[in-house]
């Protein structure tokens, strides 16, 4: 007897905890409830899972506890606020155009816009793993002890803050772009290209370090600022004549690796 009441609570625990899995099937809004198969509202438990099959429209707040997925060949766009404090899988496309805050990972593999309008923020204790092209012509935030780790290519027309770890590991020849305004307060590690264009400002925090590795590029025609530690075992270009770097912290450079444009 005892047996099998212990067997019926084990059931009933098990159920309490299943996952629901919520399919948007037909293009149009979030909130059109013939587009789903099932309609999960616009607050999602932490044990649920939304996956998108078809193009979005978010037009209304809505907040995942759960996991999201973004399926290959559809697109989210967002034109509200969206919370995601579980995990996020892009393997379509992004379209950005208000606020959109992670608390847990991402795993970008699609592509990722932000529009003029929209902001990105990373917080927590999440990692975004990018490895889709990235396009920014609004804001990307990162706080608290977030990660950004990027293998593709990085387009920056406005502004970064980002306070976490940012890691640039590139082997396919791809490159980040500044072609506005960058402040990193946390650690940067770069495997790959960083260009900083013509009149754009590349900030490194005081309290923080950049550390360029081998078979690496930092390409400067705007202004390069390093308050802190900028430690260069690969190739630095200054373009004198257009940009400059100013650095109030130690500089280790390995010789050779220096050039003067």
């Amino acid at each position: 007897m005892k047996a099998i009441f212990t067997s019926i609570i084990l059931l009933v625990f098990v159920s309490t905890i299943k996952a629901d899995v919520y399919t948007f099937e037909s293009v149009g809004n979030w909130n059109q409830v013939t587009n789903w198969d099932a309609y999960p509202g616009t607050i999602i438990s932490s044990t649920d899972i939304v996956i998108i099959s078809a193009d979005i429209t978010i037009n209304t707040s809505v907040t995942i506890n759960g996991n999201l997925t973004i399926s290959s060949g559809v697109s989210l766009t967002n034109d509200w606020l969206v919370f995601v404090n579980g995990m996020l899988n892009n393997e379509g496309q992004v379209f950005n155009n208000t606020q959109l805050n992670l608390f847990g990972d991402c795993v970008s593999n699609g592509t990722w816009e932000n529009s003029a309008s929209g902001t990105l923020i990373v917080t927590g204790t999440g990692d975004f793993t990018c490895r889709g092209n990235f396009i920014n012509h609004g804001g990307l935030l990162g706080y608290n002890s977030s990660r950004f780790y990027l293998e593709a290519n990085f387009e920056n027309n406005d502004y970064i803050t980002f306070n976490g770890d940012f890691d640039i590991h590139h082997s396919n020849g791809q490159e980040f772009v500044n072609n506005g305004l960058v402040q990193f307060n946390g650690p940067v590690r770069l495997e790959g290209s960083i260009i900083n264009t013509l009149g754009n400002n590349f900030n490194i925090n005081w309290s923080s370090a950049m550390y360029v590795a081998d078979h690496s590029r930092l390409e400067n025609f705007g202004i390069l600022n390093v308050g802190g530690l900028l430690e260069v075992t690969s190739l630095l270009n200054v373009h004198s004549k257009l940009g400059h770097v100013v650095v109030d912290g130690v500089v280790n450079v390995r010789p050779s690796v220096l050039e003067i444009l």
